[in-house]
């Protein structure tokens, strides 16, 4: 687990038979989306009692959750050098004849 960003250390109070780790934290951060507490997890910002864990696993009274919540990276938005399809080009307009499936800024999964 790394030390930049926030930590948080607090104790399950109780045991709830069947209910996983991510839903559990998901519950105690309702905005942090799930896929996002997932990550983290992954990535071993969330551990248990100092463990890695995996989301699927089941939250027990006594345990210890440490999270660490790292600093936020700002986006490194780069441009790209595609061929463009220019309909139309003036002073202050351009118009372009785009494909649906091309990204035209930064989001989860295409920076």
């Amino acid at each position: 687990m790394t030390s930049s960003g926030r930590n948080e250390i607090f104790t399950v109070e109780k045991s709830l038979p069947g209910e996983r780790l991510d839903k559990f934290l998901s519950a105690r951060y309702p905005a942090v989306s799930r896929g996002a507490i997932q990550r983290l997890i992954d990535q071993g910002h969330i551990q248990i009692n100092g463990r890695a864990v995996k989301p699927t696993h089941q939250p027990r009274a006594g345990e210890e959750i440490s999270v660490c919540w790292p600093e936020a990276r700002p986006a490194q938005a780069q441009a790209e050098a595609i061929p463009l399809d220019t309909l139309y080009e003036g002073q202050d307009l351009q118009v372009l004849n785009k494909a649906p499936v091309m990204v035209v800024h930064p989001a989860a999964g295409n920076e």
